[in-house]
């Protein structure tokens, strides 16, 4: 009988543990950054900080690529589908601060 092997092997538990104990930290980054963006007003994409977009897109890149690895598929959906739009340009940057928040969200209950 097939179970779930994040329970079942003791060092994929340890890895899996690891990985939700960073939720905590990868949400207060997160929200660092969408204070950053939303403090930066109403300004488009290309006069956004490079550093800051840089930060941004690599956390949610990060994320993307790991969360359905640990079973976390909802997770891994919302920050696949954010690191697409950052990725291609694609939305506003108010559309990229909501999306944020939906992934902080995410973090905070898949915690």
């Amino acid at each position: 009988m097939m179970g779930d092997p994040w329970t079942l092997d003791p060092e994929m538990k340890v890895l899996r543990d690891e990985f939700v104990t960073s939720f905590v930290e990868r949400r207060r980054v997160l929200k660092g950054i969408l204070e950053k963006l939303k403090n930066r007003g109403g300004e488009a994409s290309q006069e956004l900080p490079k550093e800051l977009m840089a930060e941004y897109k690599m956390m949610v890149h990060r994320l993307a690529g790991v969360a359905r690895t640990y079973g976390f598929d909802q997770l891994g959906e919302i920050a696949e589908n954010l690191d697409d739009r950052l990725d291609t340009g694609i939305g506003s940057v108010a559309d990229w601060i909501n999306e944020g928040e939906k992934l902080a969200r995410a973090l905070n209950s898949a915690a």
